[in-house]
């Protein structure tokens, strides 16, 4: 019998080992990822950024460090890629993140970006987050960005502009282009969460009141009954 509570006591101290301490979801999906996994992003050339959002969770009770890192294992010339976590963006040339505190049971929104400038082809980028300060745990994994020569419908490319950014009250929108009665902005909170949606002309400014919301990052997106044409962030202080 003390054999039998001993291979208890064993087989539950492993698993203890192994839990991880944080989790990564893709935002729209919210499917975990796990190591060695690749994430496929599409887009189109005349897109501004595009972008893969996830979401980091500390499901462990107690704090932890994070920090992640970038690598560029193919990259078409003139395109350029950068991340954000949380409110914090790295530029280009910056390959790893600062470290970041996660108490139990709290998220932060990471963004893998990428600028395709104007250039069609495949970019695929490694990123490796891992706890500090001795890497005792990581999850690696591959973010693919599939560029295509045009966006999603040519004949609706347009200038979408957003100002102030960062915002504190009232987001100005401009949009000069063409549009169906599909065409529409949203707009997102970190987690993903659809905050505010609405129908868009073209050579039309909208305003949108963003008094009662919660500092961070937030995305706008202009979409069609095809798919996104074209996304910005903008930063609530």
């Amino acid at each position: 019998m003390r054999k039998i509570y001993l291979l208890i006591i064993f087989l539950i101290s492993g698993i203890a080992l192994v839990a991880q301490s944080f989790e990564l979801q893709i935002s729209d999906s919210q499917e975990l990822v796990n190591n060695g996994d690749t994430i496929h992003v599409n887009g189109g050339a005349d897109e501004f950024v595009i972008a893969g959002h996830f979401v980091i969770e500390n499901v462990s009770s107690g704090d932890i460090d994070l920090q992640l890192t970038r690598e560029d294992l193919s990259m078409p010339e003139g395109m350029r890629t950068y991340f954000c976590i949380g409110t914090n963006c790295y530029p280009p040339n910056s390959m790893e993140s600062n470290t970041v505190t996660l108490t139990a049971a709290e998220t932060i929104i990471f963004d893998a970006d990428l600028e395709p400038q104007g250039n069609a082809g495949d970019a695929l980028i490694k990123y490796n987050l891992y706890t500090m300060p001795d890497s005792a745990e990581m999850l690696s994994f591959y973010v693919h960005f599939s560029v295509a020569p045009v966006g999603i419908s040519e004949n609706l490319l347009s200038e979408f502009m957003l100002y102030p950014n960062p915002v504190k009250g009232q987001l100005n929108v401009r949009y000069e282009g063409n549009a169906d009665r599909n065409t529409r902005i949203e707009l997102y909170n970190a987690l993903g969460k659809l905050m505010q949606a609405r129908r868009v002309s073209p050579n039309t400014d909208y305003q949108i009141n963003m008094d009662d919301f919660n500092t961070g990052l937030y995305m706008v997106k202009l979409v069609n009954a095809e798919g996104v044409l074209q996304t910005r962030k903008i930063l609530k202080k």
